[in-house]
């Protein structure tokens, strides 16, 4: 081949692989998923409508952390039902110990730690109740280290004539308060006062100590 001919095979395949360079797919649609499409669909439509998830981290002093977290998920990958969960990781530096699982209801409406006995041994509780106005239900666990934490019995005392559901839990004074809005009557459908309980922590239950309106 002459010098001339070289010359002109090199231009020709330059071209032709700027050619081919010039056809990359467009930046602004290679690789983009199509979410309409994806949302379009029943399955996964039904599952993030139905998803849920609820977390917060408590410290415990300067070396440890409780992880807390609530969630839905199915229960199986053919089966429509799902179900509740929430699970209770205490996290060093070394390592990780789950203390506390087990199924919930509702979607949480507040989580706290404390130390009503005063003797180093945490407490871990959290409160639902459905969007629907049902009654609520208060969980507590109380801290055994590394091992699993001991399930503390909280059973409330509900007054069924007057309450509506809407509960507030906290702690004041070592005592656990729940808040609950009070109707006169059924038919009512604004609260006239506040119920306000108090339990006491003994021997991982909680014993009711009493009650007013305010």
């Amino acid at each position: 081949m002459t010098s001339r001919a070289f010359f002109y095979a090199a231009i020709s395949l330059s071209l032709f692989l700027t050619s081919c360079q010039d056809h990359k797919p467009d930046i602004e649609t290679f690789g983009q998923i199509d979410s309409a499409a994806i949302a379009a669909d029943t399955t996964m439509q039904v599952n993030m409508e139905r998803s849920y998830e609820y977390q917060r981290t408590f410290a415990e002093g300067d070396t440890a952390a409780y992880d807390f977290l609530a969630y839905d998920k199915p229960k199986g990958s053919s089966n429509p039902e799902w179900e509740s969960k929430f699970i209770l990781i205490r996290r060093q530096r070394i390592g990780q110990d789950t203390v506390a699982r087990d199924f919930r209801s509702g979607p949480v409406r507040g989580s706290w730690m404390s130390d009503l006995g005063g003797n180093g041994k945490r407490e871990f509780f959290f409160y639902e109740y459905s969007d629907t106005g049902g009654w609520a239900q208060l969980y507590g666990y109380e801290s055994n280290g590394t091992n699993r934490m001991t399930k503390i019995t909280t059973i409330l005392k509900n007054d069924k004539a007057h309450y509506r559901g809407g509960d507030t839990f906290f702690v004041s004074n070592d005592l656990v308060v729940r808040l609950a809005p009070y109707y006169n009557a059924q038919t009512d459908t604004v609260a006239s006062s506040q119920q306000r309980q108090q339990y006491k922590l003994v021997n991982s239950r909680l014993v009711f100590a009493g009650e007013n309106r305010q």
